[in-house]
């Protein structure tokens, strides 16, 4: 029996190398390993809280990759063998994790719905006349935030888009009325001086209705106007009286009127009264409707709110017919009358009551009393009025008018009446 490796044996078989052990279908040499650090021994698991799931791993044990370790790998792959964040499959961030770096944030919706409501309120206003100015400020504020919207990407995408379409389209509607609002106040004024204009240059166009009184506008305070009369009748209007005085909280003007006819009745006369200053400008005017009768004089009156009476130079009373004011003979009119009045006062008021008779041959609607206070001098110091809403034709209504003003024991009253229509 030969040993078969013995060297010199010519029919001794070459030793069979080694199979090879199974590992990759590449030859290629793998790099050198590190040598591994001895593992520590592993301490017994805690046994699992009834009720609880474990903990999720950290987060770099998740599969995400770390920059600059391992191999270069294709796009959605890990070069460790895991699935690239954000491919299917990925493991995902334990709540209360961190944020990726680098992932999209969008802000809330904010500024679409601010863009939106005031495109919608801006838009609104644009349409009246004069709020157009304040609409078209919104509507700009609007198209700005809309902008800034899109820009930043925020959500409510479409309501910032709705917004820019209304705050626009509102904006060119603005500016419109903007522009038309000018125009409509120029236009007025414009045809306001030209009318003014026309009057002065025209005044015979104007002076249809004849006016009582002097050239000047009327007679010196306490003078007597004589003018002649209406139409074709023979007769006179005289203003009689015409007072400027005041109390502590207005200013009034008184003016008498009285017919020096027997036989006519002037119904609806227009007493025009105008405060002059030292330089012959009109302060204020004011306007009264009277209907002078046979039966005695007739009170217009004015009050002025905003002007003292130590700013009047002077006082100018006129006294015009109205369309269809002609005079009417006192037999077909009749007779609107007071009788006595009677005064009654305690600490606190004074009443004043008495009763008017119609000789009318229809009823008389809101029948107008007047009772003008005076002084120990016979200077206005006070003025009340009372309504009958209803004076029945050829009837009577009584009357109570409660005064509050603070009236001397001496002052005189004087009782007028107006037989309304």
């Amino acid at each position: 029996m030969s040993d078969s490796n013995h060297p010199d044996d010519p029919n001794a078989q070459p030793p069979v190398p080694p199979a090879p052990s199974a590992g990759p279908e590449s030859a290629a040499p793998q790099p050198p390993q590190e040598p591994q650090p001895a593992q520590e021994p592993q301490q017994p698991a805690a046994p699992a809280t009834p009720g609880y799931e474990q903990p999720a791993p950290p987060y770099e044990q998740s599969g995400v990759p770390q920059p600059g370790y391992g191999y270069p790998g294709t796009a959605g792959s890990d070069p460790y063998g895991g699935a690239a964040y954000g491919s299917p499959g990925a493991p995902v961030p334990p709540p209360g994790a961190p944020p990726v770096p680098g992932a999209p944030q969008k802000s809330g919706k904010g500024l679409a719905i601010a863009a939106l409501v005031l495109a919608i309120v801006g838009a609104l206003l644009c349409f009246i006349p004069f709020a157009a100015f304040l609409g078209v400020v919104i509507t700009v504020v609007a198209l700005v935030l809309a902008i800034v919207a899109l820009v930043k990407k925020a959500a409510g995408k479409g309501m910032s888009i709705a917004a820019l379409i209304v705050s626009g389209i509102g904006t060119l509607i603005g500016i419109g009325m903007i522009f038309l609002t000018i125009s409509i106040i120029a236009a007025f004024s414009s045809v306001s001086g030209d009318l003014d204009g026309f009057i002065e240059d025209n005044p015979e166009l104007f002076d249809e209705n004849p006016e009582f009184g002097s050239p000047e506008g009327g007679a010196e305070d306490g003078a007597t106007e004589s003018v002649p009369g209406l139409g074709a009748a023979s007769a006179d209007v005289e203003v009689t009286e015409q007072t400027l005085w005041s109390d502590d909280f207005l200013t009034y003007a008184t003016v008498l009127v009285e017919s020096g006819s027997d036989e006519l009745v002037y119904p609806e006369l227009e007493v025009t009264i105008d405060l002059l200053d030292d330089a012959g400008q009109i302060l204020d005017t004011q306007y009264d409707i009277i209907t002078v009768t046979p039966d005695g004089p007739a009170l217009a009156t004015a009050n002025f709110i905003d002007i003292a009476i130590d700013e009047v130079a002077q006082l100018d009373v006129a006294v015009a017919e109205t369309y269809g004011s002609d005079p009417i003979p006192a037999s077909e009119f009749g007779a609107v009358s007071i009788g006595d009045v009677t005064r009654e006062a305690d600490e606190f008021t004074t009443a004043l009551s008495g009763e008017v008779t119609s000789t009318t041959p229809e009823d008389r609607n809101y029948v107008e009393i007047d009772i003008l206070f005076r002084d120990a001098g016979g200077d206005p110091i006070g003025l009340e009025w009372g309504v009958i809403e209803t004076l029945p034709a050829g009837g009577t209504a009584d009357f109570t008018i409660d005064s509050f003003l603070e009236i001397p024991n001496d002052a005189t009253y004087e009782a007028y009446v107006q037989p309304g229509f």
